[in-house]
């Protein structure tokens, strides 16, 4: 049987965000090794370290769920919602401009 892809976060490198809110690792793109602009599809893990606007991925469907921590408190599109570790993840539209407020410290989301 061949081994699956290998997604610990241990073995990845973190990218801060250009707003210093956090850092997010990539763990499958395709196409393979896309960038962050040409991309169909990514799973990534981010730790945000502070409130703030997500990046802009104009036209990206975002599938967002805490996997460890607090409690994410976000307001997407005027619509305030709760995200927390074992709920269903959230769907939004990037376009909506969605903000994050971690209730107590960082939280690490893919």
């Amino acid at each position: 049987m061949t081994p699956g892809p290998q997604w610990s976060a241990a073995t990845r490198v973190f990218d801060p965000w250009q707003n210093g809110g956090g850092r997010t690792a990539t763990l499958a793109s395709f196409p393979e090794g896309a960038g962050i602009g040409d991309f169909l599809w990514r799973i990534s893990l981010a730790v945000i370290d502070r409130s703030g606007p997500f990046s802009a991925f104009p036209g990206v469907e975002r599938l967002f769920t805490p996997v460890a921590g607090d409690p994410v408190r976000l307001a997407i599109g005027g619509r305030r919602v709760t995200a927390a570790p074992g709920i269903d993840p959230l769907r939004f539209d990037q376009g909506a401009g969605p903000r994050s407020w971690p209730r107590c410290g960082p939280a690490r989301r893919p």
